[in-house]
């Protein structure tokens, strides 16, 4: 029977870690309804698959998130169920905190859009405008007197 990549891998970390007597005690149907079993739909992909590897003070950590169509049968929902529930202690405070870490990020962003922030100047090149030698002239054009010097405020060093 030809294996899937994962069910092959799945197949080789299992004769590796059971027992070499038990192995070699399988008989030719065993190892067919192993690799059926391997072979079958556990191994498919999911439509989302997400697993990362995050360092973590002194350890590694990991997250995984799956979804797909749910294909266990009652039976099997319930006993994973009890052997892992959903309301841990762990489970709630982790909860609590990426909600706490959301809200964190919404609200900093309401703050944020609301501050008053100094304003940038759109065109930070004056320059001497020296066609306008005195203050009357070169306020009348819009422009600025400075230090005996006209300054105008609008240059744009692109033109």
């Amino acid at each position: 029977m030809k294996l899937s990549p994962e069910a092959q891998k799945a197949l080789e970390r299992f004769m590796e870690t059971a027992p070499a007597d038990v192995v070699n005690t399988f008989s030719e149907e065993q190892l067919e309804a192993i690799q059926h079993f391997l072979n079958s739909q556990y191994w498919k992909r999911h439509p989302v698959d997400i697993r990362l590897s995050v360092p973590f003070v002194f350890t590694r950590c990991y997250l995984v998130l799956i979804a797909g169509t749910d294909k266990r049968s009652t039976s099997r929902l319930k006993e994973e169920r009890n052997r892992t529930p959903l309301w841990t202690t762990t489970n709630i405070l982790v909860s609590l905190f990426v909600i706490s870490i959301g809200w964190a990020i919404f609200f900093a962003g309401i703050l944020l859009s609301q501050a008053k922030l100094p304003s940038v100047n759109k065109n930070p090149f004056p320059t001497v405008y020296p066609l306008k030698p005195d203050q009357a002239s070169c306020e009348e054009s819009g422009r600025v007197w400075k230090e005996g010097e006209c300054y105008d405020f609008d240059h744009n060093p692109n033109f």
